[in-house]
């Protein structure tokens, strides 16, 4: 299915164009949630985030990128892979830290 549906946009602006890269996360994001996660495990890779972020406003893209791969990662379940995301999404976002109880729930420190 996937792979069909991001066929157009990729041989019209080329594979890692914003628009594309914009459809392809938001199509990883779908296939996540339906537990479709090899094919959804395709596209957050191939996504220039540098190209992504003028078309979004949110120069912190990046880091939705890399929690998209921890998701997949955590549900496949390869905990390496995901801490190894979730620290870069801690780079972008150092005020997140995990809180230190049972469920591991993410707080921001208090201001």
């Amino acid at each position: 299915m996937g792979a069909k549906h991001m066929t157009l946009p990729r041989r019209l602006l080329g594979a890692r164009s914003g628009l594309a890269g914009g459809t392809a996360l938001t199509l990883a994001d779908c296939l996540i949630g339906l537990r479709r996660l090899e094919e959804a495990s395709q596209y957050p890779a191939n996504i220039d985030a540098k190209v992504l972020s003028p078309l979004t406003g949110d120069p912190d893209v990046g880091a939705g990128i890399s929690f998209a791969q921890a998701e997949i990662a955590t549900k496949e379940p390869d905990y390496t892979r995901t801490k190894q995301f979730l620290d870069s999404v801690r780079a972008v976002f150092p005020a997140l830290t995990p809180k230190r109880t049972r469920s591991a729930r993410w707080r921001k420190p208090a201001q």
